[in-house]
This record gives C-alpha cells, structure tokens and sequence, in this order.
C-alpha cells in the first residue's frame, strides 16, 4: 500500500505540475517576438522572470502536500526531510518538463497529447505496472524521471525495514525489500545517485525549455 501511495504521488504531481507549465510560454509569443524586436529585454531575462514565479508556487505543492498525507500514512518520522526534498526535486522536473514541451511546442492541443504520452511512458518504465520490461525497451527506464523518484521515495521509506509476512527467515518478518512491489528497486544503489538524476532532468528539460523558447521567439 505504501509502494503503491508512493507511485501515485509521482504520477499524480508529474501529470499537475507538467499541464500546468505547458502554459507558461505559448499565450505570450507573439507579444515576446514584438518586445524583444523592439529590444526592450533579453531572452534569459524574460524566461528567468517568466518561469521563477511559476517554479517557486507549483513546486511548493508536493512538499506542503507532504506535511498533511506523511502522518495519516504512517511513514517513518526520520525520513520526513529527506522525503520533502525528494517529492519537491520530483516536482521540478515535472515542471520543468511541461516547460520544455511548452516552449518547443507552441499548439497547446499538441503539446498537451505530448506531455500525456511522455507520462504514461515514463508510468510503464517505472517498474511499478510493469516489471518485466522487455529487453528492447530497457533504455527507456534511464530516462524515466517517475522511475527515479519511486525508486528514491521507496528507499528513504524501506531501506533496512521489515514486515509482517507468512513466510520468513525469521518469524513473521521479511526484509522490504523482498516485496514484489519493490523489484525493479535497488535498495542497494546510494541515494546520492537518485538525487542527482532528478537534477540532471531538472537542469536538462530547463536547458531544452531555453533553447525551445530561443527558436520559437525569433
């Protein structure tokens, strides 16, 4: 159930949080293409004012969220910040990737049937639905910004923590991370790569979202 609540999260915030950055730059091209032939600002200057208001109220909502849903499921007390930072850098990315097909998509109908298919392929690769991805589609798991925040948001919970079960080593308990809802999740793996991950496709779709609006506002 936990696995499950954490699963729903990402998907929930990935899919809020990227329609509503889709419409950050289109309604505003074409008075960006008059001002900006008139020379009365830079690019970087209208997209650095343009996106920090947007990131700083979208991106709060996760954590804030987080502060209300962590006690009534019961997660454990010492992984609270660590869990706010995690669920708000899953966020950016999420944003930021509304941002990106944004400013490289200026029809919002297109850019919005994009965003929904980007989500639902980064839902299969998570390893939650699916499992057994087949061979040919593996690639598709490192480019899975919801795999990565699952996969973060598990350990932080589970990592060295047992449950109730029937059959066990000892009685009664089995390791958390034996469960099938955790399979394609390396408890193993340093946290510190998962965080740095989410970065790299925070400062990626935001690199993409510049580059999309530069082309787009000539």
């Amino acid at each position: 159930d936990v696995a499950g609540h954490f699963f729903f999260l990402t998907v929930f915030f990935g899919f809020q949080l990227a329609l509503a950055a889709l419409f950050a730059f289109p309604p505003d091209i074409t008075l960006l293409k008059k001002e900006r032939a008139a020379g009365l600002y830079r690019l970087s200057a209208f997209f650095v004012a343009r996106t920090a208001v947007d990131t700083l109220t979208a991106c709060l909502v996760p954590p804030l969220t987080a502060v209300l849903y962590y006690p009534l499921v019961g997660l454990r007390p010492a992984a609270f910040p660590l869990h706010c930072l995690a669920v708000l850098l899953s966020g950016l990315v999420a944003h930021s990737l509304g941002l990106a097909l944004g400013a490289c998509v200026m029809d919002l109908k297109k850019a919005a049937t994009s965003q929904t298919i980007l989500i639902l392929v980064n839902m299969a690769a998570a390893g939650y639905y699916v499992s057994r991805v087949p061979f040919g589609l593996r690639w598709l798991q490192t480019i899975s910004f919801i795999r990565f925040a699952y996969a973060l948001l598990a350990k932080l919970e589970f990592r060295g923590t047992t449950y109730r079960c029937d059959a066990a080593p000892a009685p009664g308990r089995c390791p958390a991370a034996d469960h099938d809802a955790l399979d394609l999740v390396d408890m193993d793996h340093p946290l510190r790569l998962d965080f740095l991950a989410l970065l790299a496709f925070f400062a990626a779709f935001r690199l993409l979202a510049y580059l999309g609006l530069r082309l787009n506002a000539r």
